[in-house]
């Protein structure tokens, strides 16, 4: 759903007053003025310009703290706070906000910097005592006493924690993280109110021993009282590990931390318990900023119910219980929100997490269930409005056969998981799903009846790929979020319905590393939400309804690789593990190993292993010709463009491609072309990259003129000759 001029409006205005701030004209503490400024000397400044909201934090005071500009439908943020920071420099305004109601940009002009606070950039309105300080300084810190605590810093702390429980011989993974949850919800409580069962946090740092343990017990019993069976009791007996626990728990402000907590501390202790391989409960934490980005797409409003089947620690719960609850504006839309409007469910003791986030976030948890979403079928169908989830990547279920495609693959979870969602949703047009699904399903040929029924059922609005790095630092495991909708005509079975818009997300507003480093300015989730990327994808065209499509288009004086070269994979050999295959070899067999070495290799004369006769002729080995390009095409490697030509005949590993001209173009002008080539232009998964023989040989490759040719040939050969002279000098000073 789409949001028009007014909706926008009216959200900022809601938000606005709920922050304290006086809207209403007859007021004498009036601090927000609509189309003009408060004092005539401003309005002289804009002359004719007319800013949205013009920002007053002191009664008396004729200077404006902050101009805020709507974003307008089909409108850039970034173009609606150039807008602002104009507005704002005429009438000497230090701050200048954009937002469209739920997503904000902010700048400060005397910092020429965004606003922080706890080290975040600002991405919600806020209160008029806190514009007082922004005025000033374009950076703000909530923590009390406390340490400032990074998300590395973070992870580190609950590392320690999880040790402790694993040393009170607690098992890894939910039973530890269970604990943990219950102790962080308790200083979370604490942290808003004074006291709980006669406790205070200052009381339960104080003490120590049997008095800690007999303190903690009593609290949980009260909590046990008014939150029903929702937590459990304490299980660490030494009082020592319980002293540990509390002493990291009271470094750091909880409440403060712009991120969810838990769900940070829910991937820890599931990546301890997995040893960062892919967990059996199939769960990743998604990040704030993508759930942030999706609840955007899907634009939940006041009145819809909405459901996550996969609920884990809540987070995509509470973002739109979040946004909901900017919205409300009386009691009985409160009373609403809080008890019909989201629900939940996740097969593991993690729910209980998410409705300890939702009491955090302002009740709700009544409507989220500990059970196994994939078996509530008939319980779920046409119920919702909106399912927004990340589903569990790779699981199984007996529970299939009542859903509208049987899957073909023993591992069904990722078909039965999203078509839950599609069964879940309401019969009405405006019915939407927002299903986060790893990048394999947009094309594995297992299902391509899921994506057929797909296509022939709803309408699919959008497709966003996700960079891999956006899941770091637990996995690099590649997603992509489907938007769907109801609404397929099916008695036309309309075909105008057949395409969607797919975005590609490349910088998510975070370096591209381990590290995640939050980046300033637009980026790539903005330029999509603003409606400036994407492109058409047909969804019927293609025989398996491929989601994802890597298209080729030779322009003039192009041809596809396979005109001029031959492209074939190396062998499925191990001579690193296979001894009588390598014993008094003779033979070359490249490995990826060999192409690391160097990168970039002009002269590959040598290999890590050599191949006897035995291994030849029982493997069938392919004997690849001198000059053939080597290129990795299975794993993380193939993404390093590692690239070698071969000085002589070769054997390659299976993890090798070989490619080698067919006679009308010198293999010179092949390396060269491969040495400017990026390979992940053709890799369907940048998680887990696997690169198709069929994907190369339909690889654009231009038909160089003569005059081009013998300009590569002649570079080339130079440099096939320093390497070859480099290497021969590098045989004679090694011992």
């Amino acid at each position: 759903m789409k949001l028009n001029e007014r909706d926008i409006e009216y959200s900022i205005d809601n938000q606005l007053v709920n922050l304290g701030w006086v809207l209403d004209h007859k007021s004498p503490n009036r601090s927000v003025y609509r189309q003009y400024p408060k004092s005539e000397d401003e309005k002289i400044k804009l002359g004719l310009l007319r800013p949205d909201y013009v920002l007053y934090d002191i009664l008396q005071s004729n200077r404006a703290v902050a101009i805020i500009e709507a974003k307008r439908p089909n409108e850039k943020i970034s173009k609606a706070l150039e807008q602002a920071i104009n507005y704002a420099k005429k009438i000497s305004a230090p701050i200048a906000i954009a937002t469209d109601g739920y997503r904000m940009k902010t700048w400060h002009l005397k910092h020429k910097a965004p606003l922080f606070i706890n080290d975040v950039e600002v991405d919600e309105l806020f209160s008029v005592e806190l514009s007082s300080h922004y005025k000033q300084d374009n950076t703000y810190s909530s923590f009390i006493k406390v340490s400032r605590v990074e998300r590395g810093q973070l992870i580190k702390k609950f590392a320690k924690a999880n040790k402790i429980l694993k040393d009170e011989g607690l098992s890894a993974g939910i039973e530890r993280f269970s604990v943990f949850a219950n102790l962080m919800f308790l200083k979370m409580q604490l942290e808003a109110t004074t006291s709980i069962a006669g406790h205070s946090w200052s009381d339960l740092e104080s003490k120590q021993g049997k008095a800690l343990l007999d303190s903690i017990k009593n609290i949980f019993r009260e909590l046990k009282t008014t939150h029903s069976n929702l937590f459990d009791e304490v299980t660490i007996s030494d009082p020592k590990r319980l002293e540990r626990i509390i002493e990291i728990l009271s470094s750091f402000h909880l409440s403060s931390i712009n991120d969810d907590v838990k769900g940070v501390a829910f991937e820890h202790f599931i990546h301890s318990y997995t040893g960062g391989l892919k967990n059996d409960l199939g769960q990743y934490f998604t990040p704030r900023h993508i759930v942030k980005m999706i609840v955007s797409l899907i634009n939940p409003v006041l009145g819809e119910k909405i459901y996550d089947p996969f609920c884990g620690t809540g987070g995509m719960l509470i973002e739109c219980f979040r946004r909901l609850k900017q919205n409300v504006s009386s009691d009985k839309e409160l009373l609403e929100l809080k008890h019909n409007s989201v629900f939940g469910c996740d097969n593991s003791g993690v729910a209980k997490i998410a409705m300890m986030n939702m009491i955090m976030f302002g009740d709700g948890h009544s409507n989220i269930l500990k059970e196994d979403s994939y078996s509530r079928h008939a319980q779920t169908k046409g119920k919702y409005d909106i399912v927004i989830t990340n589903i569990p990547f790779s699981q199984s279920t007996d529970n299939f056969s009542s859903y509208p495609v049987i899957p073909t693959s023993d591992k069904n979870g990722d078909s039965i998981g999203v078509q839950h969602c599609l069964e879940a949703l309401s019969p009405s047009p405006q019915a939407r799903a927002a299903i986060v699904v790893p990048i394999s399903f947009l094309y594995k040929n297992d299902l391509s009846k899921e994506r057929k029924y797909i296509v022939n059922n709803f309408i699919i609005e959008r497709i966003v790929e996700l960079s891999p790095k956006c899941f770091n630092p637990y996995t690099e495991t590649q997603t992509a979020v489907m938007i769907i909708k109801q609404g397929v005509d099916k008695k036309t079975n309309n075909k105008a319905n057949k395409k969607c818009i797919y975005h590609t997300i490349t910088n998510d507003g975070y370096s591209q590393n381990a590290y995640r480093i939050p980046l300033v300015g637009e980026n790539d989730i903005d330029r999509m939400i603003d409606n400036d990327t994407g492109d058409f994808l047909n969804l019927v065209d293609d025989v398996e309804f491929c989601f994802k499509q890597i298209l080729f288009t030779c322009r003039k004086n192009e041809y596809p690789l396979n005109t001029f070269a031959i492209v074939r994979k190396g062998d499925s050999i191990a001579p690193n593990t296979s001894p009588r295959y390598v014993t008094g070899g003779t033979e070359p067999i490249a490995m990826v190993s060999d192409l690391a070495k160097t990168h970039i290799d002009y002269y590959l004369d040598n290999s890590s292993f050599l191949l006897n006769e035995k291994a030849i002729s029982e493997k069938k080995l392919f004997l690849f010709p001198e000059h053939t390009i080597v290129i990795p095409t299975t794993g993380k490697t193939s993404l390093l463009n590692h690239r070698a030509l071969t000085s002589k005949e070769f054997y390659l590993i299976q993890h090798l491609t070989g490619v080698y001209s067919k006679g009308d173009i010198h293999p010179f002008c092949l390396f060269y072309f491969f040495l400017n080539y990026k390979i992940d232009n053709i890799v369907y998964d940048l998680g887990y990259p696997a690169i198709k023989k069929t994907m190369l040989e339909q690889i654009p490759f231009p038909n160089y003129s003569d005059k081009k040719q013998n300009k590569i040939i002649d570079e080339i050969g130079e440099l096939v000759a320093l390497q070859k002279e480099m290497k021969e000098k590098h045989k004679n000073i090694i011992i």
